[in-house]
């Protein structure tokens, strides 16, 4: 989703990550493309971990929950 207030879109895996996680789907890469029709990309930047800017920087965000112990 696109967050206007700051410019950035926001990329949920954790379906695709969770997948992985149990062997449901082989971890071949990951590749992040626009769907066509939905929207209209005229350039696409990621930036590096070297950006001078750390607000440019990659950014993952890990939420998990703690299971229960039996």
């Amino acid at each position: 989703t696109y967050d206007a207030s700051t410019g950035n879109y926001v990329i949920d895996i954790t379906g695709y990550t969770q997948s992985m996680i149990d062997g449901i789907v082989e971890n071949n890469g990951l590749v992040l493309v626009p769907i066509a029709n939905a929207t209209t990309v005229n350039r696409a930047v990621f930036y590096n971990e070297n950006d001078p800017n750390p607000a440019n920087r990659p950014k993952l965000r890990l939420t998990y929950t703690k299971l229960p112990s039996n």
